[in-house]
């Protein structure tokens, strides 16, 4: 979930509404000799009543395959930042669209978040995120493990 998390909060951003439950996979499937899980899907219910689902995988020789897909009634969204084309969008009766990022940002996406945190602890800039985001933001992210491990949906308050 170390690149999953940054979706999780994005798209909870721009669908405006919260992740109220989840249901999900999360293992360890690229072989490596470790303890932490490289893959992880889940789908999503939105307290608005959109769905969607979401996959997320770092194998170690393979670099970041991840992105995260949400329906509507009135088309989809797919958000993934490792392929130059970070959003694509179709709209029932308006046909697909998607913006491409010609700029170097997707070439370095942490510097920006690490040198705002680092900010923010200088007490130079706002978080940029609430608190209250943050945490609805961990919920869903331990809520995965705990679906992962239990087989069971769970509910997110």
């Amino acid at each position: 979930m170390q690149v999953g998390i940054h979706y999780v909060d994005i798209v909870q951003h721009i669908a405006g509404q919260r992740i109220t439950r989840i249901c999900g996979i999360s293992r360890n499937v690229g072989g490596q000799p470790v303890d932490v899980e490289d893959a992880n899907v889940a789908g999503l219910e939105f307290d608005g009543g959109m769905i969607g689902t979401f996959q997320s995988s770092c194998y170690l020789d393979k670099d970041y395959q991840s992105h995260f897909t949400l329906w509507g009634s009135k088309g989809w969204l797919q958000f993934s930042l490792n392929d130059g084309q970070p959003l694509v969008w179709h709209s029932n009766g308006g046909g697909m669209e998607s913006f491409k990022d010609n700029s170097s940002y997707l070439e370095n996406q942490y510097q920006p978040l690490v040198q705002s945190a680092v900010n923010v602890v200088r007490g130079v800039e706002p978080p940029s995120i609430p608190a209250e985001e943050g945490l609805q933001v961990l919920k869903v992210v331990f809520g995965l493990y705990e679906t992962a491990s239990t087989g069971r949906a769970k509910v997110i308050s």
